[in-house]
């Protein structure tokens, strides 16, 4: 019996020992108190001081092409959860670059056909860039956020289970098609003008934290016609790109890749790009019409993906502006943010030390880019930004007269940035496991954004 109860005292005092180790309290700490806050502040504000936003009447140019990036291997597919590989194609992926220049800057925007967007891919566009002699003074990255696209290009032991390993393979092949594809818009840049439209859908975007809360629905399109008669089109919208099954093993945009293809045969545009906006908590809203047979996960057939684009078309042609105009200020630049300590939550009220996430994750770098044209300003956040926390941001811009483009997955990624009322009441998986530097990372973000536009 002796020798039982120093088993029992053992084991406790073990796990208690690792318990301790492992996980503490979640911290509350008001973020303004904070060192990392201070930073982040300090860093804004000397690069905007270093900033010039005012127009100096010289023409900016842009220049547009894209590049195939289904892969010609095997490669796991990403989205949803851990998925086998690919098993085939339904719609070829690419990444679709413009290019913008004035008389001092040379600026790349880009869109992915995948998941997200990591600092393992951009550190080695990066270094190809370089190898290659290519000057550029920002890249502005975006995906598309499908759920069916394919993984390989994070480092760390979590990226197994997020983005299906680390492949070199996957990393060389994405970033060699890159930049073959900011060299073909370098060389096709010109005069151009531009015309950027905001349009306002129903009925089309549903919050899943809060059905009746916030959505975002405007349809956001930024029209380029250059001097050869050449026109494309970038569009901006916040609903996930899950119109599809987690079931469906094949490679696939979803309804962006449908879109762009209608907006390209039924407008006259070359070309066509989609960047997924404020999309945290915004989920495609499922279409009634679409048989299920008692299967909930039927609905999400490519028909739903055809319905889907077939209704963000009807919106464009519905209300499609033409007034094009030159435009005249280029701007672009990169605020570092600095973050509290991880707090990966277990439970409502404990956390694992950030000692374990970080060797989990690895490193994880935070950023706001900022792209300005005119007075359109996109904003690329590294994350899945809620919807919900963007009206403060647009009132805010509209009285300074800017048009904001919020978009997510800018190159870096800290998970979900939501409002902070959810934390401890939604159990939502976007909150209680994706949500990975605290309660308040939300009211953080959209002080920095603002602190951004304001100065702006």
């Amino acid at each position: 019996m002796k020798k039982l109860a120093k088993i029992v005292f053992i084991a406790i005092i073990v796990c208690g020992a690792l318990a301790f180790l492992l996980i503490k309290p979640i911290d509350c700490s008001d973020y303004k108190s904070q060192m990392y806050y201070k930073r982040t502040i300090d860093s804004l504000n000397l690069i905007i001081e270093r900033q010039s936003f005012e127009s100096l009447k010289t023409p900016v140019l842009s220049g547009w092409a894209q590049q195939n990036i289904t892969p010609p291997f095997t490669a796991p597919m990403v989205g949803y959860s851990i998925r086998d590989d690919f098993a085939g194609v339904l719609d070829s992926l690419f990444v679709s670059a413009f290019v913008f220049r004035d008389h001092k800057q040379t600026i790349a925007y880009l869109s992915f056909d995948l998941l997200i967007i990591t600092n393992t891919l951009t550190d080695a566009i990066d270094e190809l860039l370089i190898e290659r002699n290519i000057c550029l003074s920002g890249i502005y990255y975006t995906a598309t956020h499908t759920h069916n696209s394919y993984g390989g290009y994070a480092e760390g032991l979590a990226s197994a289970f997020i983005l299906g390993g680390y492949d070199k393979q996957s990393v060389d092949f994405l970033a060699a098609r890159t930049v073959e594809a900011i060299e073909n818009a370098i060389e096709k840049v010109q005069s151009t003008t531009f015309n950027y439209i905001e349009i306002e859908t129903c009925g089309l975007i549903k919050n899943k934290f809060d059905s009746t809360a916030f959505t975002d629905n405007n349809l956001r399109l930024l029209e380029m016609t250059n001097e050869s008669g050449n026109k494309s089109v970038l569009t901006v919208f916040s609903a996930h790109t899950t119109t599809l099954s987690s079931r469906l093993n094949l490679l696939t945009g979803d309804f962006t890749s449908i879109l762009n293809t209608k907006l390209r045969n039924n407008f006259g545009y070359d070309f066509a790009a989609y960047s997924a906006g404020a999309v945290g908590g915004y989920a495609p809203l499922v279409v009634e019409n679409i048989p299920d047979d008692g299967d909930p996960m039927k609905r999400y057939t490519y028909a739903y993906a055809q319905s889907y684009a077939d209704s963000l078309f009807e919106y464009v042609q519905n209300n499609k502006d033409t007034v094009f105009e030159d435009f005249s200020s280029l701007s672009f630049f990169e605020v570092p943010v600095f973050l509290p300590n991880p707090q990966f939550r277990i439970g409502s009220r404990m956390q694992l030390r950030p000692w374990v996430f970080n060797a989990v994750f690895g490193e994880i770098r935070a950023s706001i880019k900022i792209f300005r044209i005119d007075d359109v300003a996109f904003v690329g956040l590294p994350c899945d930004f809620a919807g919900e926390l963007t009206p403060p941001l647009k009132k805010l811009a509209d009285k300074k007269n800017i048009s904001l483009v919020i978009t997510s997955f800018n190159g870096n990624y800290i998970g979900y940035i939501s409002p902070s009322k959810y934390f401890y009441t939604s159990t939502r998986a976007e909150i209680n496991e994706m949500n990975w530097f605290g309660s308040n990372s939300g009211d953080y973000f959209v002080e920095i954004i603002s602190e951004i536009i304001q100065k702006m």
